[in-house]
């Protein structure tokens, strides 16, 4: 049988011209924007970094000199998006909702307001403003409807519904949106949603005559392979695995060069596997005498499968990450069920993958990959133990990344990790407090608004 080669991001015989269209657009957009806008950028990107420090007074500053200056270039509602997205990332809704406001009011017309919009009625979700969310949702359903990102926005309240557990106003509109734009090209993803949160509720009946609707109505679609793997996925964690092994399978036979091969290939890899054995599904009593048994059944996933068959794909990375990550949250659900031979297993496995990744897909693997990588192997380490290995990734992030949005968190436990080495006697008392006070030390000058200063200042008072 023939096999596909990836090249330069494209299955050969299949695609030729996408990735490369992609690319290009893309490196004009970047080229235009260093040339025109490079002012406008830097303020932008200094406003996100002072509110993912938590110096929230600073990003206010260079917010209103990006405003007062930069008011009336051809992207300053784009950057002010990104600041928006910054503040709802920092749980700063009241800012976020401040500056959708301040958006939507002197921009109406523009063609992100209805996203605006969109954002604030999820703030009031988040807030817990009922009234304030139904009341919004209206204004963007009346004002908007006709605007070409409504669907877009409405999509996003979609999200913070479910988020919020407002179960019944998220079916509501979910219903709302495919009765009113049926042929829209969000509707399947919008229905994929709904059949998400049926899974999720238990719902089996309502969830499968919606994955029929799916299946009857969008099975023509563009896109329709990637939607089935989101609806595949939400089986799968719904633990309902036949169903999910069938639409992965469904993927692989009807869409063998798509992007989404390789991700019907990975579920079913993973189906496969030790990660959805029968032993996810039991609960182990804590209180039984010695370790309880391992019922893990299956093998490792097989992940050189996959590299062989995908050999190239830009995805590649990716998909070898996400195996990771989910050996890692396995490891999580099998510590709490008792079976704590198999969860360490898991957190080694997780391991294996991450360094797999660094040395042999560094080429490749997107930005954002990186210190995440670091950062779940240096907590895996931390959970087997390791404390010298979790402080050698921690200290990579620190230094290599000092912008990543948890860099604040692995200097916390930079300075933990030392304790727990002072715990165990793998370093001396004297020394372990020493490293901890500097570690935490420069947390609190680099990051003095963040999450666990309070409790860092506390520490660093009683030594």
């Amino acid at each position: 049988m023939a096999k596909v080669i990836w090249r330069d991001g494209k299955a050969v015989l299949c695609i030729i011209m996408f990735g490369i269209s992609v690319f290009s657009v893309a490196q004009a957009d970047l080229q235009s924007e260093s040339t025109t806008l490079p002012e406008l950028q830097q303020l932008e990107q200094a406003a996100i970094i002072h509110i993912k420090q938590a110096d929230f007074t600073q990003a206010e500053v260079k917010l209103e000199q990006l405003w007062t200056e930069h008011r009336s270039a051809p992207k300053f509602v784009k950057r002010l998006r990104r600041v928006v997205q910054a503040y709802w990332s920092a749980g700063k809704v009241g800012a976020h909702q401040a500056l959708c406001a301040r958006i939507s009011t002197e921009f109406p017309d523009h063609s992100m307001a209805p996203l605006m919009l969109g954002y604030e009625i999820c703030g009031c979700i988040k807030l817990n403003d009922k009234t304030g969310a139904e009341e919004k949702l209206e204004q963007l359903w009346t004002k908007y409807r006709s605007a070409p990102r409504f669907v877009e926005s409405l999509h996003n309240v979609v999200e913070a519904y479910w988020d919020a557990g407002e179960v019944a106003a998220y079916h509501a509109l979910c219903g709302r949106i495919l009765t009113e734009f049926p042929d829209h090209s969000l509707a399947p993803e919008i229905l994929a949603h709904e059949i998400g949160g049926r899974i999720k509720l238990n719902d089996m009946t309502r969830a499968e005559i919606k994955t029929d609707e799916l299946f009857t109505k969008y099975n023509q679609t563009p896109g329709f392979a990637n939607v089935v793997i989101k609806v595949a996925r939400n089986y799968e964690d719904g633990k309902r695995y036949d169903q999910a092994r069938q639409m992965y399978n469904y993927v692989s036979t009807n869409w063998p060069l798509s992007d989404a091969a390789i991700w019907a290939k990975v579920g079913v890899s993973i189906l496969d596997s030790e990660i959805c054995s029968n032993g996810l599904n039991t609960t182990v009593d804590p209180n039984s005498p010695g370790d309880p048994p391992d019922i893990t059944g299956q093998g490792k996933v097989d992940i050189e499968s996959i590299l062989s068959e995908f050999e190239g794909h830009p995805e590649l990375a990716t998909a070898v990450f996400f195996i990771a990550e989910r050996y890692y949250s396995a490891a999580f659900e099998k510590e709490n069920q008792g079976f704590k031979e198999t969860s360490q297993k898991f957190f080694l496995n997780t391991i294996e993958l991450l360094e797999r990744i660094k040395t042999e897909f560094s080429n490749i693997s997107p930005s954002w990959m990186d210190p995440e990588a670091c950062q779940i192997a240096g907590e895996c380490h931390r959970r087997l133990g390791q404390n010298a290995e979790a402080i050698r990734n921690f200290k990579e992030v620190i230094t290599k990344w000092p912008d990543y949005e948890y860099a604040w968190y692995m200097q916390f436990l930079l300075g933990d990790s030392y304790q727990q080495m002072k715990k165990t006697a793998a370093m001396a008392a004297d020394e372990a407090d020493n490293k901890t006070r500097t570690a935490y030390e420069r947390l609190i000058a680099e990051y003095p608004k963040c999450k666990v200063a309070k409790i860092t200042r506390k520490w660093l008072e009683r030594n």
